[in-house]
């Protein structure tokens, strides 16, 4: 939740000297007034020593705004999307000396240049109609801030307000995966967690969906290894001693038991939600699209959302052994079958410099049953169909659940 600290008059000057702990609801300001400085000079310097100054003047930034955009948009890209390559060396003019340009971007009517100068991260929003808006989180703190020259107000946010946590149980994960299993589930195979929570009706974003790492990724059924085994039991009957085999591996029935998710409200800008997960504004734009969170061409928020920080799936995984049996099923019977649980979770990637960022899903809690060996679930298979035959002289179990199920 933003909160307005002062409205700057365009007569006068204002200096105001902030002390950003690490979790802060409220910003002390000591004001001088200088009456003979230029009229639109804004500075926010911090008192703290172990945080940088924060520069949130706009006289540069509103003096090269119509220029900005000559210099980056042509008629010919004017209603086009655009990431410039080369931005240390575009934006060389548009920034302080001794500042590092990691981005620029165009986004609906919103040219970006995105640049860190003394431990801060700048964000400047120069919009086609002329006003410019600055934004600046100094590395590794908690609050950030925003001043436009609509009103020059100079908004603070906190990146540990609005943020919820929801969680369930290991028993309740389990009822869950069994529901699933029971009722037949088709399709998608996860339950998520926010079918029991009040916010259900506001739209979820997730920076990186599980499904998009191969090693997390639902399956179901797939055949890891196959081959001929030998039926000793089949030894001078009519069948043959060697029968086809197949090793099937699953994992699926994902379970989601645990998210952090950060809420965002109407008018939300797209600065903001990048700066608060120190990620680029065409990242923070992709996981808005993913989600079909809808947005004004100014890149503010149009209806709410919650974005998750951290996500935790409880999985149920396996191996079975597949054997062709030609005594009375003509088919594959599932001879063996071994199933466990693991858990996947929601990574951030640490930099020094940027903090965490490129989130990515990665296996927390192994399932015991995916490791065992296939030699390991095919001997096991190969022995329960060949005691079969030898005590009964068929397979009288049937064809099985079917593989995956």
């Amino acid at each position: 939740m933003k909160k307005k600290i002062l409205s700057l008059v365009l007569a006068v000057v204002m200096v105001f000297t902030l002390s950003v702990p690490a979790v802060a609801s409220s910003v002390d300001t000591d004001v001088a007034i200088c009456e003979s400085c230029p009229a639109a000079a804004r500075t926010l310097s911090n008192s703290n020593a172990f945080t940088p100054d924060l520069d949130l003047s706009l006289d540069d930034e509103l003096a090269q705004a119509d220029y900005v955009w000559k210099y980056f948009v042509s008629a010919n890209t004017m209603n086009l999307d655009a990431e410039f390559a080369n931005p240390k060396e575009d934006a060389g003019m548009f920034i302080p000396e001794g500042a590092n340009c990691t981005d620029i971007c165009r986004i609906g009517s919103v040219l970006y240049i995105d640049y860190q100068l003394n431990g801060a991260r700048y964000i400047v929003s120069y919009y086609q109609n002329g006003e410019v808006e600055k934004s600046v989180r100094a590395i590794g703190e908690d609050d950030f801030y925003s001043v436009d020259s609509r009103d020059y107000v100079i908004n603070h946010f906190n990146t540990m307000e609005d943020v919820q946590t929801v969680e369930i149980s290991d028993e309740e994960a389990s009822r869950r995966i069994e529901l699933m299993q029971c009722e037949g589930w088709t399709g998608d195979l996860s339950y998520p967690l926010n079918e029991n929570v009040s916010r259900a009706t506001i739209k979820t974003v997730i920076p990186v969906s599980y499904k998009n790492n191969p090693s997390t990724a639902p399956y179901k059924a797939k055949i890891v290894n196959s081959g001929q085994v030998k039926i000793d039991a089949f030894t001078g009957t009519s069948y043959n001693v060697y029968q086809p085999y197949r090793i099937y591996e699953t994992m699926s029935y994902h379970t989601e038991v645990k998210h952090t998710t950060k809420l965002f409200g109407v008018n939300t800008k797209l600065t903001e939600i990048a700066l608060q997960f120190a990620v680029s504004l065409v990242t923070a734009k992709s996981w808005l699209d993913y989600a079909l969170v809808a947005y004004s061409t100014l890149n503010a928020l149009e209806e709410a959302c919650e974005v998750v920080s951290e996500s935790e799936y409880t999985f149920f995984g396996g191996k079975e052994c597949g054997i062709y049996d030609p005594t009375e099923n003509k088919t594959y019977v599932e001879t063996y079958a071994s199933w466990d649980t693991g858990k996947i979770a929601l990574g951030w990637e640490y930099n020094s410099s940027t903090g965490y960022n490129n989130p990515s899903w990665v296996i927390t809690a192994r399932c015991d049953s995916l490791s065992t060996k296939n030699e390991t679930i095919k001997e096991n298979g190969r022995t329960a169909y060949n005691n079969n035959i030898s005590n009964v002289g068929k397979w009288k179990w049937g064809p099985g659940n079917g593989f995956g199920y």
